[in-house]
């Protein structure tokens, strides 16, 4: 989140490397801002890893990126940069949703007797 913050707000400095990237401040605060969307669903696709469910991950970054090549496809030759910095977002959004609704530690069953007892 920090990271994010501060790169949203440095955003103008881009300008001193060269004016011409002006036109690539409102892109690159559109990244920051999913900046931690990135970080989040790494920690659970490591999570997915561990639980061995790396299936899960191939159909949850095979739906991302039909959904991001999609979206490319659609908006930039319209809105440019602006567009393809949107559509990662919205596909890492996507990466954390199914993640997080695939969790395969989520999965787990609690069984009656566990909750009235010690579990032994």
């Amino acid at each position: 989140v920090c990271i994010g913050t501060a790169g949203f707000i440095a955003a103008p400095y881009i300008t001193l490397i060269r004016d011409e990237f002006i036109s690539s401040i409102v892109p690159f605060r559109i990244l920051m801002i999913s900046l931690p969307l990135f970080f989040i669903s790494a920690l659970y696709m490591w999570a997915a890893v561990a639980e061995g469910a790396r299936w899960v991950l191939v159909w949850v970054y095979g739906a991302s990126m039909v959904v991001n090549i999609g979206l490319n496809l659609v908006f930039i030759p319209q809105f440019g940069a602006t567009a393809a910095a949107v559509t990662t977002g919205v596909s890492e959004a996507l990466i954390l949703t199914l993640l997080i609704i695939n969790n395969p530690s989520s999965k787990q069953v609690v069984k009656k007797k566990d909750i009235y007892t010690d579990g032994t």
